[in-house]
Order: C-alpha cells, then structure tokens, then sequence
C-alpha cells in the first residue's frame, strides 16, 4: 500500500494543526505541524497546476522555524514532483516527531515517495479541499495499483 493521509484540526479560522501519516511499502509514520489557512489553499491550489514543472512543484513544510523563511526542524514535508517523461509524478514525504534536544537525540524520523499519476492528484485535490472546508475528516492521495 502507498498512502499518504492528511487530517486537519483547525484552532480558528486562520490556523490549524496538519497530521499526516504515510505508508509505503514496508515504512510508515505519522507527524503534525502548523499551517495558516492560506498556505494550506495555496498548496491545494498548486495540486491543480498541469503539468506539473520544475521549480513550481506543490510542496508544504513545516515545523520549528529558525525565521519566517527558513526551518530548523521539518516535521510534515510533502512535495509532489514530476518523474519522468511521461507525466508521471512521484509524492516524496518527510515526518519527524518535534526534538526538544539541541543534538536531537530524541527525534524519530521517516521518508517516503511513492508514484502517482494526475487522476490520483485530482482525487486527492478535491477531498484536501473538502477537508479543509470542515467536509470531510480526512483526505488521502493513494497510488492507483498498476
């Protein structure tokens, strides 16, 4: 199974907390980090974008920031990326539990990707937009079994 699941539990109508959890193949984890609204409808936007190129990839990371552009420490990433000619794309997704430790001996940690093609984008597209409209409990972009 290749999934990734998003839930959102927002805390007003400007900010809310984004868990996600992935599994692919033998890994699997699950972490939150905080979003504003509008970088959450920035990034469901983006998923529409066809094709996906280069350098305008949807992609959503947060976690601790060292400033307003640069994290120190990347709980929930997620960046849909083209792979290959043939318009194929691949999810890549990175969860970390928080550190509170400066040498982060304490944090845990998993990566994943999984393919997935523009029907499966579409999908997903639509329930992140549910979910985030207070919808749908859940959104999941899950790779078609080929």
């Amino acid at each position: 199974m290749q999934r990734l699941t998003l839930s959102y539990d927002p805390e007003d109508g400007w900010h809310g907390e984004l868990t996600a959890a992935v599994q692919s193949g033998g890994f699997a984890g699950r972490s939150a980090a905080w979003f504003s609204i509008g970088e959450l409808r920035a990034f469901s936007d983006k998923l529409g974008a066809f094709p996906i190129t280069s350098g305008e990839e949807p992609a959503l990371g947060g976690g601790f920031w060292k400033n307003d552009d640069e994290l120190d420490q990347t709980h929930l990433s997620i960046r849909i990326e083209p792979a290959g000619p043939r318009g194929k794309l691949r999810v890549k997704v990175a969860l970390a539990t928080p550190s509170w430790d400066l040498g982060r001996s304490d944090q845990h940690s998993v990566q994943a990707q999984f393919p997935v093609n523009y029907a499966d984008l579409g999908t997903f597209q639509q329930d992140f937009s549910s979910l985030l409209n207070g919808e749908a409990q859940e959104a999941v972009l899950e790779a078609t079994p080929t």
